[in-house]
């Protein structure tokens, strides 16, 4: 316990706006070399950010998993600061703070 409580504890974070597009790219994108490895959540941010009411359910879902229709980066944004909690669901956009236990961590 005494050198858990006397440790010097440091934190390195990256920055958010360079962690969003990481994460937006890997999971969202229609790159061929990542990307669209998220289907329910693109459905989820483009039923949320775009006019989609025209498409039937099953065309868009085909659209997105076949790289078609992707959301954009800009209404992936939106989505993420309208605070919808489904981008919560993969690591890749939970917010660092979140994993720095600081309730069970002393930081210096």
């Amino acid at each position: 316990d005494e050198k858990i409580n006397t440790a010097t504890s440091i934190v390195a974070l990256r920055n958010p706006w360079v962690r969003a597009v990481s994460a937006y790219r890997q999971k969202l994108s229609s790159e061929k070399t990542q990307g669209n490895t998220l289907p329910k959540l693109q459905l989820a941010i483009l039923q949320s950010e775009r006019d989609v009411t025209h498409i039937s359910l099953n065309k868009l879902v085909h659209l997105i998993e076949t790289g078609i229709v992707t959301p954009t980066f800009e209404e992936y944004v939106r989505y993420t600061v309208k605070g919808n909690e489904k981008i919560l669901t993969d690591p890749h956009f939970i917010p660092q703070h979140r994993f720095l236990s600081v309730d069970k961590v002393r930081y210096d």
